[in-house]
């Protein structure tokens, strides 16, 4: 389950910790030589030994160390990637450090689409006019509105560091200008609250899966001991609705994984490094068409919670 639930994260958001990485909130690491075949999570994590013991002596060594890895994991996963995205071609990784801000950003942005599409998914148990009419359970209002406020919190750091915005700027570090290190320290707390962010927002729209799980759990292990036969079949309706929810996930999560890698390949195309992308609003199609995506998550949560918000913050600038 976990593992689905990072695909889900990585993928349904129009497609972790990436969008983590917004602007420039992922250092640099190596490229990954050649687009991964098989399961793509699976494959990326392999592929850049996120889930290994993170080398170095000092904090300082452990966190850069754990910054290169995690935006290996994402530039391996998501792009973007040079060459035909098709599943004939070689395609061959981006390296991180040859990625502008502007594209670590959108990525961020896609990634949190994704999540936000999964969380509301979770909720409703809808897919387009498709209704897998999942149990209701009382705790439903509460984790929508969670999980919003959670999608509030990622979005807003997201789009304080993208540049697009008129009224939303990145902290004002001017006071540090002559300091580098100083400044360093500071832009990688940001960095790092943004992936405690990001973290949190997973959880919480994964949270509706655990609470509906508990109880298909428990009423399959207790028709089973008692030998009652009625309520075996009525649990094993419930595991037979927890497959399908696995098999709609695992479908759409490549799916995202794979339009993600299309779109953030094509973004780095028009926004290489060094380009005025912000100033030349080259990006702005792409963050508003995944704007209309959150949107629509963020309504469908809000009438399962009975909370009227905007999760998305910021005019964009001329």
């Amino acid at each position: 389950m976990h593992n689905t639930v990072c695909i889900v994260v990585v993928a349904l958001a129009g497609v972790v910790l990436s969008g983590c990485a917004g602007t420039n909130f992922l250092a640099d690491g190596p490229a990954h030589d050649q687009r991964p075949e098989g399961t793509k999570l699976e494959q990326c994590f392999q592929a850049s030994q996120l889930r290994d013991e993170t080398p170095g002596n000092d904090v300082q060594a452990i966190l850069t160390a754990y910054e290169a890895r995690l935006d290996q994991f994402l530039g391996c996963l998501l792009g973007p990637y040079t060459g035909q995205a098709d599943e004939t071609s070689t395609m061959t990784v981006v390296p991180a450090s040859s990625v502008s801000p502007e594209v670590k950003s959108l990525r961020g942005h896609i990634m949190a689409g994704a999540i936000a599409r999964y969380a509301a998914f979770n909720v409703d148990g809808k897919v387009g006019d498709i209704d897998l009419g999942f149990r209701d359970y009382t705790r439903a209002p509460d984790d929508a509105a969670d999980s919003l406020l959670a999608l509030t919190r990622v979005e807003t750091d997201l789009r304080r560091w993208s540049g697009l915005f008129k009224d939303l700027n990145p902290p004002d570090l001017s006071l540090f200008s002559d300091l580098e290190h100083v400044t360093h320290e500071f832009q990688r707390i940001y960095r790092l609250r943004t992936i405690v962010y990001m973290t949190d927002l997973i959880k919480e729209a994964a949270t509706p899966t655990f609470r509906r799980g508990r109880p298909i759990v428990a009423n399959l292990i207790s028709a089973s001991r008692l030998g009652n036969i009625s309520g075996l079949r009525h649990a094993l309706k419930g595991v037979t609705k927890a497959a399908e929810k696995l098999a709609v996930l695992s479908a759409f999560s490549d799916a995202y994984i794979d339009d993600a890698r299309t779109q953030l390949s094509d973004a780095h195309a028009k926004c290489p490094l060094g380009n005025r992308c912000v100033a030349n609003r080259t990006l702005n199609g792409y963050w508003i068409a995944w704007d209309k995506r959150i949107t629509d998550a963020c309504t469908r949560m809000a009438d399962v919670s009975k909370i009227a918000m905007t999760c998305l913050p910021g005019v964009y600038g001329p």
